[in-house]
C-alpha cells in the first residue's frame, strides 16, 4: 500500500516581544496526486502542547496593506502547496530557537507526527510523512 500522506513541511519562526505573540510561517507541499485537508496543527515542546489560535488576525500591517494569520482547516490540491502564518499565544509555554518540538498534523488521511527543530529563520523543507 502506498503512502497517502506525502507532505513536505518547512517553517520560519517570528516572535513579537511586545505582545507576547509567536508566529510560525508554515509551508506545506503536497507531493501526492491526491488532495489533502489539514484539520489540526499541534506543536509540543518540553513544556507541553501549544495549540494554534484558530482565528484570522492582523500580524503585520502598514499604510497600504495588512497581513492576516491563517486558520485550519484548509485544503491542498494534488501537487499543490499552502503557505500560512499561524499564531501561538501562551505566556507560560514559549518556543525557543533550536528547540526540539513534536509536530502533529491532523489530515483527512490520518495523523502525521514528526520531531523537528524551531529554526532561527526559514528552514529547509523536510518530509513529514510516515
Amino acid at each position: 500500500m502506498q503512502n497517502r500522506k506525502n507532505i513536505e513541511l518547512s517553517f520560519g519562526f517570528v516572535t513579537d516581544q511586545i505582545h507576547l505573540n509567536q508566529y510560525l510561517q508554515i509551508n506545506f507541499v503536497n507531493k501526492s496526486c491526491k488532495s489533502i485537508s489539514i484539520s489540526k496543527i499541534q506543536i509540543e515542546n518540553s513544556s507541553g502542547v501549544v495549540q494554534i489560535e484558530n482565528q484570522s488576525k492582523i500580524y503585520l500591517s502598514n499604510d497600504f496593506e495588512a497581513c492576516y494569520t491563517s486558520s485550519v482547516p484548509f485544503y491542498i490540491c494534488g501537487y499543490g502547496c499552502f503557505s500560512g502564518c499561524f499564531s501561538f499565544r501562551d505566556e507560560n509555554n514559549r518556543f525557543n530557537v533550536s528547540e526540539a518540538v513534536k509536530v502533529t498534523i491532523g489530515t483527512n488521511r490520518g495523523t502525521i507526527k514528526k520531531k523537528m527543530f524551531i529554526p532561527d529563520s526559514f528552514s529547509l523543507a523536510s518530509r513529514i510523512s510516515d
